[in-house]
């Protein structure tokens, strides 16, 4: 990992999970649920918890949300349901109509929420990663936090960590701080692009993102700091800079282990360098909503394709070439397919489209 001539540089503060729970006006009968004009569901086994799980999913084929209802459990209401938008749709401009859409297939009112995550993407610094290494070898801790599993791997002989966490299963804040990118490419390709257009739209090097995320279990309980006003549901999307910023300078707070009995004597180490503006945004500040959301399965369909299209074989064979171009010709009608097979073979736009389109 380089850090020569990276400087410290914005955090961009995301929602990476929403989970709403509700009360049905009555416990669930077999009766339909009602979704908009081509837009579909689609049954799932139950879980541990809960006796029905659905998919709702848009007329593109994109997942929207997961509806979970019924519990199994004779001690919790029957009525009790809980609705989880799609991690694709927090980081898009739809949020809010879509989720409205979600609790609206059911007849059931908000009780709160039942879990929210908040993260902060940003570029490590050399000094950052030593401030990292010291939390992970005991020479600096997390005030009043227990640390959780570290994860880590051998790179040229050097011990490098890709994950600390903190927090009790008992906590109301779990902390994770990792190497996102790394994260994303697990398997090869991005499994969130984008996750990683946003980066790339705020400037970010994006081999060098880490994310600092924190997830709350019981986000109904909290209240502002300053004015004591509970958090409403939807100030936790609308306001998420303002909150992440309150929950990082209250909670994770780092102090280098010098032994001392009373912990305020160990003194404070900054991990993010903020000045006082950092609360309208000059700083810290909400990453850029996008407007169109890049079906999963498109994206694996259509370089699929692609990957026959060029085969020898394939070109070889006029029938079969002819066909799998007019169907890339179609998919590429969508911009995110050509940049899905952009970003999957390392081609620039022009190269895609003149190879299907024989422009020379």
């Amino acid at each position: 990992m380089k850090f020569d001539g990276v400087r410290e540089s914005d955090v961009i503060v995301s929602c990476d999970w929403f989970s709403i729970s509700c009360l049905m006006a009555h416990p669930y009968v077999g009766a339909p649920l009602v979704c908009p004009s081509g837009w579909s569901f689609v049954q799932c086994s139950g879980t541990n918890v809960w006796q029905y799980r659905w998919f709702l999913m848009d007329n593109q084929g994109n997942k929207v949300a997961t509806i979970l209802h019924t519990p199994k459990s004779s001690a919790i209401d029957e009525r009790r349901c809980l609705v989880e938008i799609a991690n694709p749709w927090l980081y898009s401009d739809c949020f809010r109509e879509y989720a409205n859409i979600a609790l609206d297939v059911m007849s059931m009112d908000i009780t709160g929420l039942s879990r929210v995550d908040l993260c902060g993407d940003f570029n490590m610094t050399a000094r950052q990663y030593q401030v990292y290494r010291m939390l992970q070898d005991g020479s600096a801790y997390l005030k009043g936090v227990r640390q959780g599993v570290d994860f880590h791997e051998w790179e040229k002989r050097c011990k490098c960590a890709h994950q600390m966490s903190w927090g009790g299963v008992e906590s109301v804040f779990h902390w994770k701080m990792y190497w996102k990118y790394k994260e994303l490419h697990q398997g090869g390709d991005c499994s969130k692009p984008y996750i990683e257009s946003m980066w790339s739209d705020e400037g970010l090097d994006v081999r060098n993102v880490w994310r600092l995320e924190v997830s709350i279990s019981k986000p109904n309980r909290l209240e502002k700091i300053g004015n004591g006003e509970r958090v409403k549901i939807w100030e936790w999307f609308d306001q998420r800079s303002e909150l992440y910023r309150q929950l990082y300078l209250d909670k994770f707070v780092i102090r280098e282990n010098m032994g001392h009995k009373d912990a305020r004597s160990d003194p404070k180490i900054d991990f993010f360098r903020f000045d006082d503006d950092w609360s309208d945004g000059k700083v810290l500040r909400h990453g850029k909503a996008r407007k169109e959301i890049e079906s999963m399965d498109e994206r694996r369909v259509v370089c699929k394709m692609w990957k026959e299209y060029v085969d020898g074989e394939v070109q070889a064979n006029d029938w079969l070439c002819g066909n799998i171009r007019a169907f890339l010709v179609a998919m590429f009608e969508k911009e995110s397919c050509v940049q899905a097979v952009c970003r999957r073979f390392k081609l620039t736009e022009s190269e895609v489209i003149r190879k299907v389109c024989d422009v020379n």
